[in-house]
């Protein structure tokens, strides 16, 4: 997310104690095993020390509180050094790095890697009740996949939530592998390749807390149908009069254009407009993307001259987990008046100020005001860090209306560096103030308007967010006219 990357968690193992992870994007858990120790090679140690040593320091100084959430630094080295030193390969180095910054618990620390990811996984003598051996494998493969070519990855085109102890479809693209198969939304999902949903689920009480919990289980559904493209995925579904039907879905390429972004994977990044007239014949935009990067401000701007002439705009960020902070500036200033801010990135020793200017001219120079209707703004837990950013500053500002349901809470500044073995370290160094003065990392921002997503609305093809959205903005002109 802010200002160099996109949102990411990080992990948490120590033996049977329950796992802390933040917010996830691009990575996820990892797992281990309390294996006999073998020492590692001479060179290995070596690699090892410095790496430990590197992350270390890297949070040392520049971390944003100097209290570290109330973590001693030092002695978190003094325990986990010497088990980094023993690591015998990268996964298991990996494992005491995650533990480390797991320590803040706080979100934007996570480690990004080269192929070869956590392959030792943690005794079933240590699972959650009623947590399969199998399933908390598939559980930590799905979150933590080894890293490979953001273009040979494909998707099956569902978006999926959970929703009263389900893994829901809450919607299928059109033309993708799901589509094609025949996925509805509101259908629920049994299995996938043999496992059974109902026996994963348990597994995530490994993890403390129910917002911790809730996050990981957004960023495992994210990843649960990935593979590579032109695969095949079977999996059993149940419909909503509760039959069932055996589907292979075909990956497909992700829509959009692939992006890379400094140290960062590269991911793919799509902007799609749509029109919708409401009730009282509001002609809406409703604008969606599915991250904060160049290419999406860049649509994004081309748009504001297709839908200016709007009644009222609808910008929907649920699904959305983040991007470049600065993105979100450039697309604030769409929609404001006068020079304003989103909100404030506070490192240790500064403040810095995330300003917004009214957009009053196109990038080939025609003279335009920003837009100054209704603007709606749709929310969901799998909206984080820059969507955060992007929302809370609005609705702080008085700009937007909030529809939905609370977002993830993991909005930190971070950086992305390399580390002496090969691997990257996503590292938070700011905390982020909205401009109302409160915290996003570890307080969800909340909807105007609430509208939790239910069975039975998405098998009845109902988006109560959007619905509610759409009427507020007839709402809204009601008002502007009678005044």
């Amino acid at each position: 997310m802010p200002p160099t990357n996109r949102p990411c968690n990080r992990g948490e193992v120590p033996g049977k104690k329950r796992l802390r992870l933040g917010f996830v994007l691009l990575v996820a858990l990892l797992m281990a095993a309390s294996l006999a120790p073998q020492g590692p090679a001479s060179a290995t140690r070596e690699v090892n020390l410095k790496t430990f040593d590197a992350a270390w320091r890297m949070v040392a100084e520049t971390h944003f509180d100097a209290t570290f959430n109330g973590v001693d630094w030092d002695q978190v080295r003094e325990e986990l050094r010497p088990r980094a030193a023993e690591a015998k390969d990268r996964a298991e180095l990996r494992l005491v790095l995650e533990e480390m910054v797991a320590r803040l618990g706080q979100s934007h620390f996570t480690f990004l890697s080269a192929p070869g990811g956590a392959s030792r996984l943690e005794r079933a003598d240590s699972l959650p009740s009623g947590c399969a051996q199998e399933a908390w494998r598939s559980l930590g493969e799905s979150l933590y996949p080894a890293t490979g070519r953001a273009d040979k990855t494909g998707a099956t085109g569902l978006e999926l939530r959970a929703i009263d102890d389900q893994v829901l479809v809450r919607r299928v693209d059109a033309g993708t592998g799901a589509a094609e198969a025949g996925v509805r939304s509101g259908w629920s999902v049994a299995s996938i390749e043999g496992l059974s949903i109902q026996d994963a689920l348990p597994c995530l009480e490994g993890f403390e807390g129910g917002h911790q919990r809730q996050q990981i289980l957004q960023t495992w559904l994210a990843q649960l149908f990935r593979g590579a493209v032109g695969s095949t995925v079977h999996a059993s579904f149940e419909k909503a009069d509760g039959t069932r039907v055996d589907l292979g879905l075909e990956r497909m390429a992700p829509h959009g254009e692939l992006v890379k972004f400094g140290n960062l994977p590269p991911i793919f990044t799509h902007l799609d407009v749509r029109w919708l007239s409401s009730e009282e014949g509001s002609r809406v935009a409703v604008v969606e993307f599915n991250a904060w990067m160049l290419p999406v401000a860049l649509r994004f701007d081309a748009v504001m001259d297709e839908i200016r002439e709007a009644d009222g705009i609808v910008i929907d960020l649920r699904g959305n987990r983040g991007g470049i902070a600065a993105i979100a500036q450039g697309v604030a200033g769409h929609f404001v008046d006068e020079k304003t801010s989103l909100g404030t990135m506070k490192s240790r020793n500064n403040d810095l100020k995330m300003f917004v200017n009214p957009r009053r001219s196109t990038r080939d120079g025609r003279k335009v005001e920003p837009y100054s209707g209704p603007l709606a703004i749709l929310v969901d837990g799998m909206s984080a860090s820059t969507s955060e950013v992007f929302a809370a500053g609005l609705q702080d500002l008085g700009r937007a209306r909030l529809f939905g349901e609370p977002t993830a809470g993991a909005a930190l500044p971070a950086v992305a560096e390399s580390l002496p073995n090969g691997d990257v370290f996503l590292h938070a160094t700011m905390d982020f103030i909205r401009p109302g003065g409160g915290r996003v990392e570890g307080h969800p921002v909340q909807p105007d308007v609430s509208a939790p997503v239910t069975r039975s609305d998405l098998v009845a093809g109902i988006d109560a967010a959007l619905d509610k959205a759409l009427a507020w903005i007839d709402e809204t002109r009601h008002a502007a006219s009678d005044g």
